[in-house]
């Protein structure tokens, strides 16, 4: 059986540490906050305070992801690039062949 909840008559400022900002607006949680916390807490490896101040100066952006379209034309390019250096190692067979006054296929010698 459910219990039924009881409806707040109270205003409050926030819920619970999860709840939305109230005054409605986007509270963004910025890097810094997240440093100044860490060097609070001692437990928190040092290689992990240096790493997250060397992002917080660096402040990239990280690129949007390619369209599908330029995905498979970078795709399509890399695989007709792969296939062309596999056939240009027969190119020197190719020319001695056609340069060749007879062609001998040693498999046939085998008979």
């Amino acid at each position: 059986r459910k219990k039924a909840l009881g409806e707040r008559s109270e205003a409050a400022g926030q819920m619970s540490e999860f709840s939305v900002n109230p005054d409605g607006g986007p509270d963004k949680v910025q890097l810094s906050d997240l440093i100044g916390s860490l060097e609070k807490i001692p437990a928190v490896p040092a290689k992990s305070r240096k790493q997250l101040k060397n992002l917080q100066r660096s402040k990239k952006t990280i690129e949007s992801p390619l369209s599908k379209q330029e995905t498979e034309r970078i795709q399509r390019d890399m695989a007709f690039q792969k296939a062309a250096s596999e056939v240009s190692r027969w190119d020197a067979v190719i020319i001695q062949n056609q340069r060749a006054e007879q062609l001998v296929f040693p498999l046939d010698r085998d008979r």
